[in-house]
């Protein structure tokens, strides 16, 4: 007799139960397939993908960086942005449509979303200890997950930022996806099979190398994560079973060296393309002009760049400049008149190399004024998250047919290019007062989870909390001191706190949980 009659007679039920299983997974990925569409409203509802100033460079770096390293066609520039990223979306958009760059943004985070919802509903029960217990119902629950995961998409997409970065085409939405491949590496990892283990990891990497901002919070992210899982390793903690021990273990190494390798690649990259080590070769001086706006950098060059004191640093002879700029940083970088911009090359590189001394002589004469107005750049950068991401820019009209011959006109007709989207009622009454919402939902989960002694699901849900509002107050942090206050770059990633209450709200209403799916079956 065949070998597989064999085994069909010893497991009765078993063709069946492997026809059910492909049409589980056939319903999966049509579950999947409808949250990316339902992400990619924003663009469908422009008429075209959302574009920023910035997506010009990232369209048009990949080629010169293709050349490079398919080629060995060097070229003397290939931009001041993430290399990995242009180079990543070029196959999408080979410099002729940028669609396919939308709908992949949007894929990979519905994927993330699906994977981390059902690594929350779907878990592996825990004993008390921490320990898998080996109960099987997990994929019980699986067949049960789609509505949950649709609706929850639902929410997502039409109340929050996450649609609107999904559909822009810039590397702002890998970030988040980022911090929640982080998580689901280190803290269930046992959730996912050997295939969905190595694409998490493959859209972990390419996250974490798309922004140098990714990648330091990633490293943060990293290190907290191996504070959590030590203390809670320690002698005569509630986590006590050696198996989850090593669990939470190697799932930590995973994620870390998932963020090695990506600051790997991107400084082995600049190194090869352009003999500096670093993330970013030609990065601008964002925190110099953070220090120069904030006020003490100004005021060191005015106390050490009079007629009475020597010479010291490139910027004396452009303080005038400075002082006419004042408090704003986008304008000593990017305005038309600011001294970035017109600072022949050569200044530019001296400022360059000059910029690390410049900033240690200013904090080390004005500590305490720059840490208060860096507090108070952190504080304002964590409650301005609108939309304003996108608006009718004349310098990008003018590119648009350079990086995507044959476009133009398409844009042009987009209501983007008319400044006629819904910004206004977006950020200040729809994704407000859903992140108003989304707060109350967490704090009250939190209180029940803290008056009852235990988190419904088991370590996951708290483990995924710890991961978004430690996140949410990182971002806050590294773009406020570091970078400028700007709407955008909270936006990108508060769109975390309404999933997660959305993602306990299904925990707390037990819905596909696998007790109750065990019991009934």
């Amino acid at each position: 007799m065949p070998q597989t009659g064999v085994r069909a007679l010893a497991n009765p039920g078993t063709g069946a139960r492997g026809s059910v299983a492909r049409t589980c997974e056939l319903a999966h990925a049509a579950a999947v397939g409808a949250g990316a569409l339902s992400l990619t409203w924003p663009a469908i509802y422009n008429r075209y993908p959302l574009l920023y100033p910035d997506s010009i460079s990232y369209l048009d770096d990949g080629r010169a960086v293709a050349r490079a390293l398919f080629l060995r066609q060097f070229s003397e520039h290939y931009g001041m942005r993430s290399l990995l990223y242009s180079l990543g979306i070029l196959p999408f958009h080979w410099n002729g449509n940028p669609w396919p760059v939308v709908a992949l943004q949007a894929m990979l985070a519905a994927y993330v979303i699906w994977l981390v919802l059902r690594s929350v509903l779907a878990a592996p029960v825990e004993s008390a200890d921490g320990a898998q217990t080996g109960d099987t119902r997990v994929g019980a629950v699986r067949s049960h997950i789609v509505p949950q995961y649709l609706a929850l998409m639902a929410a997502v997409s039409a109340l929050t930022s996450v649609a609107w970065f999904a559909s822009l085409v810039m590397p702002d939405v890998l970030g988040p996806l980022l911090y929640l491949c982080l998580y689901l590496l280190a803290f269930a990892c046992e959730t996912l099979s050997w295939r969905e283990r190595a694409a998490v990891g493959v859209i972990a990497w390419w996250c974490a190398t798309s922004h140098a901002t990714h990648v330091v919070i990633a490293g943060g992210l990293c290190v907290l994560y191996w504070l959590v899982v030590l203390w809670r390793a320690r002698p005569g903690a509630q986590l006590a079973s050696g198996a989850a021990v090593g669990a939470r273990l190697r799932g930590t190494g995973s994620a870390t060296l998932v963020v090695l390798v990506a600051l790997a690649s991107q400084f082995g990259l600049n190194a090869y393309l352009n003999r500096t080590f670093s993330l970013n070769a030609e990065s601008p001086p964002y925190v110099l002009a953070r220090v120069l706006a904030d006020g003490p950098g100004r005021w060191y060059l005015q106390e050490h760049c009079g007629a009475q004191e020597p010479r010291r640093f490139a910027l004396c002879d452009y303080s005038a400049g400075i002082f006419a700029n004042g408090d704003n940083g986008d304008e000593f970088l990017w305005g038309p008149s600011g001294v970035w911009e017109t600072a022949p090359d050569e200044a530019r590189a001296q400022i360059r190399r000059e910029q690390r001394e410049f900033i240690w002589a200013a904090l080390r004469e004005y500590p305490r004024a720059q840490i208060s107005i860096s507090l108070s750049n952190f504080w304002r950068q964590l409650g301005v998250f609108g939309v304003y991401i996108v608006d009718a820019n004349e310098w990008m009209q003018s590119q648009i047919e350079t990086v995507l011959p044959g476009q133009s006109a398409t844009y042009s007709n987009s209501l983007e290019a008319h400044n006629a989207l819904p910004l206004d009622f977006f950020s200040d009454l729809l994704q407000m007062w859903t992140i108003v919402g989304s707060l109350g939902v967490i704090a009250i989960a939190g209180f029940a989870a803290a008056w009852r002694r235990r988190v419904p699901g088991g370590l996951r849900p708290g483990a995924l909390g710890v991961t978004i509002i430690s996140t949410v107050l990182a971002n806050a942090f590294v773009t406020g001191v570091f970078s400028n206050v700007e709407d955008r770059y909270q936006s990108r990633v508060v769109w975390l706190i309404p999933l997660l209450a959305g993602i306990l709200l299904l925990v707390r209403l037990g819905r596909g949980r696998p007790g109750r799916s065990a019991g009934a079956r």
